[in-house]
């Protein structure tokens, strides 16, 4: 019996006694009187029971969780505000907040080892939960980011780890540079849309203004793009199109949100996916499935035609010739497609909101902005910067390093708390004083996490770099052990390094090109307040941080 199943026995126990008492004074009523007197007395049972006699009663939460109904996650999911709520439940309730009938959320760095720390040289004690399935792409076999068998995802992601390393990426990076250089353009049209005279506005003076833009859709393009051409064997053309006519993108944002609603009903979860597409006209994760089996099969006619040698040095050509480490059989054509479209989460939606994020917190910090500024433009004097900007010249900058890493700490790409299942025998985790019992779920979200003072200082809610390049280095590895920005323990993401190399690249390039303003107006300045008091993007929180509408007048950089 499954650990998940031995948490309910007591609560069967308890539904099964009182259906025993209350059936014997229902003799004598009509069917459709005793079915909702035992309804009732039923829901109200079980609701008694899990506001006084499970074993995670004593846990506060919203009272949903604690009557037993599993509706928090799953609404909040929908309004796009999972994180910050679940924030606000913990600045409410403390270190362990009750978010499901046998769901607990932890914001004490300490649970962070007991959950997500290896335990035998491979993975946690902790499984996945149910909640992974729905991110699947192919319904018949789970993606590296959806396997929940901790020895069937290590084997699988020893076979192509390969592809993933920062020592493979970077000879791709001629790849990157095309779609980047293409990007520029794109925003030099941009400007150039959005640019009139000031002779127009004030009367001959020899000048040029310009309106605000939006850049965030084209962040996505360029990410999108950037993984066609790293692991489909060509660009998706979004940049180039300039819109996303064939709602691939979209299909790849409603996934991550569609699955992750499911996954907070996991015995509903293939019928809201079902349902999802038909009530919106949307696409969703069959769209990723249509495109990226065309793309494979391009690539094995390709291959063919070249008498079985590759046509590129992509990550495409390490998955077709990644072997399975027992069997050391080379991956079949499905094994291939399985692998490449890992590639779409974990080297898309988080590098286009890592972008949309980084420059939104450098608009709202001017300081921060211009110290940034100085550095890339010493490091351009100095000859250690040119254009294009290599990955190995970005990692250098420490100032750029420090504000990336701060910008994804307090706005990490994946926003939702990781669930995982507690092992036979229950566990003590962090500084809760019980046992917290077997298939209980549990989980931590990074953007709680990222800001509990005892990981990251008195002023963890604020955008600060100069944190990652204080306190000395062992200050450094203590935030380092707390950063979840891209998953923890064995289950990382793996696509992380592709966020890194484009975030190292593409970001000095763009400060480069362009002197960058915050508008005085955007669509979500607040009637009445300054535009530094309100945030440069939005976003929505579901299992990723989708920020968006970040609008930012460029002004080019002549002397460049």
């Amino acid at each position: 019996m499954s650990s998940a199943l031995k948490f309910r026995s007591d609560e069967s126990s308890v539904v099964g006694s009182v259906v025993r008492i209350i059936s014997a004074p229902l003799h004598g009523l009509s069917i459709p009187t005793q079915l909702l007197l035992a309804t009732v007395a039923l829901s109200t049972a079980y609701m008694v029971y899990n506001v006084l006699l499970c074993p995670l009663a004593r846990y506060p939460g919203p009272l949903s969780a604690r009557l037993g109904i599993p509706f928090w996650r799953f609404w909040h999911t929908l309004q796009g505000d999972y994180a910050p709520a679940l924030y606000a439940l913990h600045q409410q309730h403390g270190h362990v907040v009750r978010i499901g009938p046998t769901h607990l959320s932890f914001s004490d760095p300490s649970a962070m080892n007991s959950i997500y720390s290896l335990s035998d040289g491979v993975s946690s004690k902790f499984r996945k939960s149910d909640f992974y399935r729905s991110f699947q792409v192919f319904k018949s076999h789970p993606s590296i980011f959806s396997e929940r068998d901790p020895h069937q995802h290590s084997k699988r992601r020893r076979a192509v780890a390969s592809a993933y390393s920062m020592n493979s990426l970077v000879k791709l990076e001629e790849y990157v540079e095309d779609v980047s250089e293409l990007l520029l353009k794109r925003l030099d049209e941009l400007v150039e849309t959005q640019a009139v005279t000031a002779d127009t506005l004030e009367g001959g003076q020899d000048a040029v203004k310009t309106r605000p833009v939006r850049i965030d859709p084209w962040f996505h393009y360029f990410a999108m793009d950037v993984v066609g051409e790293l692991a489909f064997g060509q660009s998706f053309n979004l940049l180039h199109r300039g819109k996303d006519d064939e709602r691939f993108l979209t299909g790849v944002l409603n996934l991550s949100q569609w699955g992750a609603a499911a996954g907070c009903l996991p015995w509903l979860s293939s019928w809201i996916l079902w349902l999802f597409p038909r009530v919106t006209g949307q696409p969703g994760g069959s769209v990723i499935g249509d495109k990226t089996t065309s793309r494979i099969a391009t690539r094995y006619a390709e291959v063919e035609e070249n008498g079985g040698m590759p046509s590129r040095p992509d990550m495409l050509t390490k998955f077709m010739e990644a072997r399975d480490p027992d069997t050391k059989q080379k991956y079949t054509m499905k094994q291939v497609l399985f692998s490449a479209s890992s590639v779409m989460s974990a080297g898309s939606d988080t590098t286009a909101t890592s972008l949309t994020i980084f420059f939104g917190y450098l608009l709202d910090n001017p300081r921060c902005y211009e110290k940034l500024r100085r550095e890339i433009n010493e490091a351009l004097e100095a000859g250690a910067l040119s254009t294009p900007v290599k990955y190995a010249k970005g990692a250098q900058m420490e100032y750029l390093q420090a504000c990336i890493k701060e910008a994804l700490r307090l706005s990490p790409p994946i926003s939702m708390d990781l669930p995982r299942y507690v092992p036979a025998g229950g566990a003590v985790i962090g500084r809760s004083p019980h046992p917290i019992p077997a298939g209980t779920t549990v989980g931590i979200s990074p953007y709680v996490l990222h800001r509990h003072t005892e990981a990251f200082g008195a002023d963890a809610e604020v955008f600060r770099p100069e944190r990652w390049l204080e306190g000395g280095e062992e200050g450094r590895k203590a935030m380092e052990r707390f950063n979840m920005t891209f998953g923890g323990g064995s289950r990382a993401c793996i696509g992380k390094n592709i966020s890194l190399m484009e975030l190292s690249k593409v970001i000095p390039e763009i400060l480069l090109r362009y002197d960058l303003k915050k508008p005085a107006v955007s669509p979500h300045t607040q009637a009445g307040e300054s535009k530094q008091k309100q945030p440069s993007f939005q976003g929505r929180s579901c299992w990723f941080l989708e920020a968006h509408n970040l609008f930012v007048e460029l002004v080019p950089r002549n002397a460049i």
